[in-house]
């Protein structure tokens, strides 16, 4: 590394199946193609990406060169980049978000060039909050969350702007415009289906799940009330069955929309504070040689989701495998329709 990284914000992993053009190395010169895989590590004191096979970095790969915008570089601080911390990007769908709230998409030049938290019609911008409602592979609109007004709002891949998303004429279980909560977590699943974890003034915590690729779907409103969930520091979605996980200190805990009073705790740490949870999708790569490179066409696909669990100990750091529920939570292993 060019110099030790403190002050950790996110990782994220990136396939991208454009060439990832700034900057240009290769995995394998012969083959003729640019790298599509990185490892986008955000600290306090700047963001770096990493090559995905030699876990190395270099100065020529700090993020801000990425930028077409004018950039301070020793001010340039990203709090995250990513498609919904699925993986897989296509040029329309990567982003990177700002410590204050701007959020940039990378466009199919892959710079970041134009913000994208403004309302089509409005004046100033909003701080969106880091959070992209967005499914790897989903072709439709990218969900992000107005922290100003309290609002949800919709963006299309490559439109720079976001537009008011309307509600359901029939049945609405919230209002997309003044939600009057704090978000704490955001995430689409694979079915379309996204999840916000929501705080409303009273320190409630509440779930609220819809889709809004295209024709708006409001599915719940929900209050979460499992074990010790007002005091939950964070949160991920499994990809599969929609089941959300918390942690409080050294355990985590699982509970579900459907059952929103009910929760089971499926990991405890002991000493160790857990540091970090989160489900996530590797890509499996065809037509790879033997450095890396992609060669005769290969292409890439999405593989299988994995749960990870960190926690902290000087001495050796460790990430685990979330356990599995026990089998009598059957409503888990169906998917959702």
């Amino acid at each position: 590394m060019p110099k030790p990284l403190k002050g950790p914000r996110n990782v994220a992993y990136v396939y991208c199946p454009n060439p990832n053009i700034v900057p240009t190395p290769t995995h394998n010169a012969s083959a003729g193609t640019l790298d599509r895989e990185w490892i986008y590590v955000t600290t306090d004191q700047g963001a770096w990406k990493f090559r995905n096979d030699y876990l190395t970095t270099q100065w020529r790969w700090n993020s801000f060169r990425e930028c077409l915008f004018p950039v301070d570089s020793s001010s340039f601080k990203p709090a995250f980049f990513g498609t919904n911390s699925g993986g897989y990007a296509t040029n329309g769908n990567l982003l990177m978000t700002m410590p204050n709230g701007d959020i940039y998409e990378r466009t199919w030049t892959a710079w970041y060039v134009i913000k994208s938290n403004q309302v089509q019609g409005e004046a100033n911008s909003f701080r969106a909050a880091p959070f992209i409602g967005k499914y790897y592979t989903s072709s439709g609109n990218t969900v992000l969350f107005d922290m100003d007004k309290k609002r949800f709002v919709r963006t299309s891949p490559g439109s720079f702007f976001c537009t008011i998303i309307p509600n359901p004429a029939t049945d609405p279980k919230f209002d997309f415009s003044n939600v009057g909560m704090d978000m704490l977590y955001m995430r689409t699943s694979p079915y379309g289906l996204t999840f916000a974890v929501m705080k409303d003034a009273a320190g409630d915590i509440w779930l609220l799940t819809f889709d809004a690729r295209s024709t708006v779907v409001q599915d719940k409103k929900v209050k979460l009330t499992g074990t010790d969930i007002k005091l939950a520091e964070a949160f991920t979605v499994d990809k599969n069955y929609g089941t959300l996980f918390y942690k409080v200190g050294n355990k985590l805990y699982a509970t579900h929309k459907d059952l929103p009073d009910v929760s089971y705790e499926i990991l405890n740490t002991g000493s160790r504070q857990i540091s970090f949870v989160d489900q996530h999708i590797f890509t499996i790569n065809r037509g790879q040689g033997a450095n890396g490179g992609y060669i005769n066409g290969g292409a890439a696909t999405p593989g299988n989701p994995q749960d990870y669990v960190a926690n902290y100990r000087r001495s050796a750091p460790t990430i685990l495998p979330i356990p599995k529920l026990p089998v009598n939570w059957n409503f888990i292993t169906l998917p959702i329709s």
